[in-house]
C-alpha cells in the first residue's frame, strides 16, 4: 500500500522497520547519541491513551522517547506536519503536560 505522502517504510541499520527514510536516519542518529552518552534510555513506538473526561477517545504513538539529563523528550519524526498529528501533539500537552518535540525543527522564513 503507497503511503499519500510518499513515506517509504525502511529497514534501519538495527534491523527495525521504520515509517520513512527520514525516521531510520534520526533513529541512527539518536543511537549514536545514546551510545556517546549524549542521550539515554533510548525507547520505539511508545504509545499515550488519550483520554477526554476519562473517556479514552484516541491513541498517539511516539516515535522516540529519550532522556537528555533529566529531561524526558517525546520526539515525533515529521515530513508533513497533517491537522491529526498537530491535534494529538495539543491533546499531548493538554493531558500529559508534554510537549511533542519534532524533528526536523520548522525552519524559520527569512525576513526580507
Amino acid at each position: 500500500m503507497k503511503n499519500k505522502y510518499n513515506a517509504k517504510k525502511t529497514i534501519g541499520a538495527d534491523g527495525r522497520t521504520y515509517d520513512s527514510k527520514l525516521e531510520a536516519k534520526r533513529a541512527y542518529e539518536l543511537q549514536l547519541m545514546e551510545k556517546a552518552g549524549e542521550i539515554s534510555s533510548l525507547q520505539y513506538q511508545v504509545a499515550f491513551d488519550l483520554h477526554v473526561n476519562e473517556i479514552k477517545i484516541g491513541r498517539y504513538i511516539s516515535d522516540f522517547i529519550y532522556n537528555i539529563g533529566a529531561i524526558t523528550v517525546v520526539e515525533d519524526v515529521k515530513g508533513v506536519r497533517t491537522p491529526l498529528f498537530n491535534w494529538k501533539a495539543r491533546h499531548m500537552e493538554a493531558e500529559y503536560g508534554i510537549v511533542v518535540s519534532i524533528y526536523p525543527p520548522k525552519k524559520r522564513k527569512k525576513r526580507k
